[in-house]
């Protein structure tokens, strides 16, 4: 298959436009989702009392990595709705990183308990994330600086 760019319109393939189109979009979501997944377990582990599930208090390496792995995963498949233009492409924005952070904490829960962790890590990614005021505050200043950078990018790209 050719690139999309180099095609006629007989040989015009969407999904290949997408792609090449879509895939620095990607990139920055998923940098974005590592992040911020990482932090948010990070800050969970840290305040968190000894009892909490059982698990040990202090900071727990693998589940951060796990919450870091399922934040890239969760922004590289919503960074379709990220940065499109105007309120409703702001609001748009929000709703895709509700939906990253929902996706993220369901393989993340997947990992650590396969079938109950996938149910449980859906609601769990996107509570963690408004525990804390300050966790709420870091989240939603990611999710704007997302919205403007991957709008600037559109922008500069020329797509919407």
């Amino acid at each position: 298959m050719t690139p999309a760019s180099n095609t006629s319109d007989a040989e015009f393939s969407l999904w290949g436009a997408l792609r090449e189109k879509a895939r620095p979009l990607r990139f920055r979501a998923a940098l974005m989702g590592t992040a911020l997944g990482g932090f948010v377990v990070a800050f969970e582990d840290l305040t968190r009392e000894p009892p909490s599930l059982g698990l040990p208090a202090g900071v727990n390496f693998s589940l951060i990595a796990i919450a870091a792995f399922g934040g890239l995963v969760g922004g590289w498949f919503s960074a379709g709705w990220v940065g499109r233009k105007g309120f409703g492409g702001f609001i748009l924005s929000l709703a895709g990183c509700l939906f990253a952070s929902a996706l993220g904490g369901a393989v993340a829960g997947t990992l650590i308990i396969p079938l109950l962790g996938t149910l449980v890590g859906t609601v769990w990614g996107v509570l963690l994330a408004f525990q804390a005021p300050l966790v709420a505050f870091v989240w939603l200043t990611c999710a704007v600086v997302l919205h403007f950078w991957i709008g600037a990018a559109r922008r500069a790209k020329g797509s919407r």
